[in-house]
C-alpha cells in the first residue's frame, strides 16, 4: 500500500460493498475496501444468486390473519421466529405490517423498479471488467405453484410486474417439464421470468467485482469498520496495514451496519432475516437449468457450481444466535419430491443474515449529521441482484455525478 491516504474508504465486502468500490474504482476513484473477511464470505456468499429487473416486489407480510397467524407459529416453512425476539421487533413487524397493503406494494415497486431496472446490466458491465461473465447463467428463473388456487392469487402481482416492463410467461405443467425434464410433474402452473439471470456462484462474482477496485489504484485491506473514527480531514479506520483515512466513507456492513451507524447518532429501521442453505447432488444424469422457487412453501433451488443449492425463506432471530435450521429440515423433503436431490454435499447447513428494511426497499443516502458518510443497505432479499446498480448509484452520489435514477425514494428521509 503506497498511502494510507484514499479518496473513499468502503466498509463492508458483501456484493453492495464490493459493487460500490468497483463503480468507484471504474470512475477514477482511489479506493480503500476494508472487511474483516476476503470479499463475499457473508451473506452474499449464500443466496439464490438471482439477478432480475423483477427485483421490486416487496417480501409482503400476508394480510389475512388465518395465514399470518399460521407463519407466526411455524406451521409453515416461510418463517420461523425466535419469540425472544419479539419484544425487539414489534415496532419493525408494526411498519412492516402497515408496508404490506396492495396499496403500499405499488409503492414499493414505484420506489424500486428505476433501480432494479438496471440490475442485469450493471452485474454483466462489472462482470465483464473483472473476466467473470462465465459466473453468469442467461435461462432466466422460474416459479412454481403446486396449486392452482395460489397461481390465481398472485394476478394483482403479475399485474404489476407486466406494468413495468417485467416479461413473464405462464407456464402449465407440461410447459414446466419441457423447461426442466428431470422435476417432477408435481406442479399445477409456472411462472418463467425468461431475461432474468442468475450466478452459479455468487461468492466468487462478488469477489471478481471487488478485485475492480484495484484499477483506480485502490486496494482491499482486511480491517474492523468498529475502528471508524472522524477526525478534522475525514475518516479513519484502523488495517491490518495501518489506519487509512479518506473525505469519504461507504457503509455498507450489511447486518453490522445499524450498530456502527448508532455510534454517530443514525438510527435506520433495519431488522435481521437470517437464511440457510444446503447443498445437494442430483440423481444419475439428471439436470436443473435455472433455479425454481416454491410458492406454498418459500424454498429455492437453484443449480450452483458446488452442486444445487436449496435455501430456505427468513428467520427472524438475533444476528448471532446459534443455528436453528428447522426451515432448511421442513423444506428438503418437500424439495425432494420436485426435483431428484441426492446426497447432502455439506457436513452442516450454512447460514447468514439479510439485512432488511420494513417498506422492502434498501436505504441509499448521506448520513445526516456526518459529513461524507455514506450508507448503502437493507436491501433485504434482492441484495446480491441489486448489488451493482446500487454500486453505481452509490459512485454517482459519492462523485457529485448526476444519478442513474432519482435517489430521494431510497432516502432515510421516507422513515420520518
Amino acid at each position: 500500500m503506497s498511502s494510507s491516504r484514499f479518496d473513499v474508504i468502503v466498509l463492508g465486502a458483501g456484493m453492495v460493498g464490493a459493487s460500490s468500490a468497483a463503480q468507484l474504482s471504474l470512475r477514477g476513484a482511489r479506493v480503500a475496501l476494508v472487511d474483516r473477511r476476503d470479499p463475499g464470505e457473508e451473506t452474499s456468499f449464500g443466496n439464490s444468486g438471482f439477478i432480475d429487473a423483477a427485483a421490486f416486489m416487496p417480501h409482503v407480510m400476508p394480510r389475512d390473519l388465518k395465514t399470518l397467524f399460521a407463519r407466526a407459529r411455524g406451521k409453515t416453512p416461510h418463517v420461523h421466529l425466535h419469540v425472544a425476539m419479539l419484544p425487539y421487533l414489534l415496532g419493525w413487524l408494526s411498519r412492516y405490517w402497515r408496508e404490506s397493503t396492495p396499496e403500499r406494494v405499488v409503492a414499493a415497486a414505484e420506489r424500486l423498479s428505476p433501480l432494479a431496472a438496471h440490475s442485469v446490466t450493471e452485474h454483466r458491465a462489472l462482470a465483464k471488467e473483472g473476466g467473470a461473465l462465465d459466473l453468469i447463467r442467461d435461462t432466466g428463473v422460474l416459479r412454481g405453484y403446486r396449486r392452482r388456487a395460489t397461481f390465481e392469487e398472485g394476478a394483482a402481482d403479475r399485474d404489476l410486474l407486466r406494468r413495468h416492463g417485467i416479461e413473464i410467461r405462464e407456464l402449465d405443467g407440461a410447459q414446466l417439464a419441457e423447461l426442466e425434464p428431470c422435476l417432477s410433474p408435481v406442479m399445477e402452473r409456472a411462472l418463467w421470468h425468461p431475461k432474468a439471470c442468475f450466478s452459479v456462484n455468487p461468492g466468487a462474482l462478488t469477489k471478481s467485482h471487488a478485485g475492480l477496485v484495484t484499477r483506480g489504484g485502490g486496494a482491499f485491506i482486511r480491517g474492523d469498520a468498529a475502528t471508524l473514527t472522524r477526525g478534522a480531514d475525514g475518516w479513519k479506520v484502523d488495517t491490518a496495514q495501518g489506519p487509512v483515512s479518506a473525505p469519504q466513507v461507504v457503509v455498507a456492513l450489511g447486518p453490522w451496519a445499524k450498530e456502527l451507524l448508532a455510534r454517530f447518532g443514525v438510527r435506520v429501521p433495519i431488522a435481521i432475516k437470517r437464511g440457510y442453505h444446503m447443498h445437494f447432488s442430483l440423481q444419475g444424469n439428471a439436470t436443473l437449468s435455472r433455479p425454481i422457487s416454491e410458492s406454498e412453501t418459500g424454498y429455492v433451488l437453484s443449480p450452483m457450481a458446488m452442486g444445487v443449492r436449496l435455501t430456505t425463506g427468513a428467520e427472524f432471530a438475533d444476528r448471532d444466535a446459534p443455528p436453528t435450521p428447522v426451515q432448511l429440515e421442513a423444506c428438503e423433503p418437500v424439495a425432494r419430491r420436485l426435483a431428484p436431490l441426492d446426497k447432502r454435499l455439506q457436513p452442516q447447513p450454512w447460514l447468514g443474515a439479510r439485512p432488511c428494511s420494513p417498506d422492502s426497499s434498501p436505504i441509499i443516502d448521506a448520513m445526516p449529521g456526518n459529513p461524507g458518510m455514506w450508507f448503502a443497505g437493507g436491501h433485504g432479499h434482492w441484495g446480491f441482484g441489486l448489488g451493482a446498480v446500487t454500486g453505481r448509484l452509490v459512485a454517482e452520489l459519492v462523485g457529485g455525478a448526476t444519478p442513474c435514477v432519482d435517489p430521494k425514494p431510497l432516502g432515510l428521509a421516507r422513515f420520518g
